[in-house]
């Protein structure tokens, strides 16, 4: 079985900090106060490992301390009123999870929420399951239950890209695109038209399922499209001094981030949009001529 360092275990699988995880682990007896492995964290599959001479102890990926109530789609399609399977699709459009051969995949993303990956022994299928208290509670869970039949199914989100502000009210665009977002520039209704005229599912200000409080420009689903990652959009239009530092601050979160696949646009990309912002969706996987 993998095994990862206590790090990696409460980054990238459990969605908590280090330091959570740590007390965690030495509350229940798994390590001792000097962060050494006990005999019940030996029974618990914890491995001894040295590397560049530090000793550290690597866990299963599956290992949760914690003790967190995980529950699955079922659990969660009753509590909002939706199937089981309509679940599956709202987390594959935000990015959590991805198809598999049988079944679903978590992704690093859903690894971040303290997505926990399983398989049915029988069949090999894999499916997902999720702490009870970050489905219900988390803001970003809770925005895709209040944007259900949004982005990848009936509708679209009109939000706010300031985090200074609440949510847009649609009147707040001064431009309409032709499928009816409300944006704030002419250089917007270019790029939202360009993703509509190409049938690309898109959604307008989308919030990023990150701990930083920060939106996009534009947000394209896995679902539906050649790509099975989700991919964000930034159109930067303004050269203030202000603007530009926000330009930065947001630039590095990305990169903070590596599996937000990032397309940046700027004003002279459109006076070709139709060359540039193809190449860039290719980059990513999307292949606009089979949309």
């Amino acid at each position: 079985m993998k095994t990862v360092s206590t790090t990696k275990l409460a980054k990238e699988y459990l969605g908590i900090t280090p330091n959570e995880l740590w007390t965690a682990l030495i509350s229940e007896g798994y390590l001792n106060e000097a962060r050494k492995l006990t005999e019940k964290g030996e029974k618990s599959g914890g491995i001894p490992k040295t590397f560049n001479d530090t000793d550290y102890v690597a866990w299963p990926i599956n290992f949760d301390p914690l003790k967190r109530k995980l529950i699955g789609v079922k659990d969660i399609g009753a509590e909002w009123g939706i199937p089981a399977q309509r679940v599956n699709r709202l987390f594959n459009s935000r990015g959590f999870i991805e198809k598999a051969t049988l079944g679903w995949s978590l992704t690093k993303l859903g690894r971040r929420f303290g997505g926990v990956e399983k398989e049915y022994t029988p069949t090999g299928g894999k499916y997902v399951l999720w702490p009870e208290e970050t489905v219900f509670g988390n803001k970003h869970f809770d925005e895709i239950m209040s944007t259900m039949g949004s982005i990848g199914e009936d509708s679209q989100s009109h939000e706010d890209s300031s985090e200074e502000k609440g949510p847009v009210k649609l009147s707040q665009g001064r431009y309409k695109t032709k499928d009816g977002h409300f944006v704030r520039s002419r250089a917007e209704v270019i790029i939202d038209n360009y993703l509509f005229e190409c049938n690309i599912p898109h959604a307008y200000e989308r919030s990023l399922p990150i701990e930083e409080n920060m939106y996009c420009d534009w947000y394209i689903p896995p679902f539906g499209m050649n790509s099975s990652k989700p991919v964000y959009i930034e159109f930067w239009g303004m050269d203030t001094e202000k603007y530009l530092k926000r330009k930065k601050e947001k630039q590095l979160i990305y990169r903070k981030y590596p599996e937000l696949h990032l397309i940046e646009l700027e004003d002279k990309d459109l006076d070709d949009i139709d060359r540039v912002l193809s190449s860039k969706l290719t980059q990513v996987g999307i292949n606009v001529a089979n949309t």
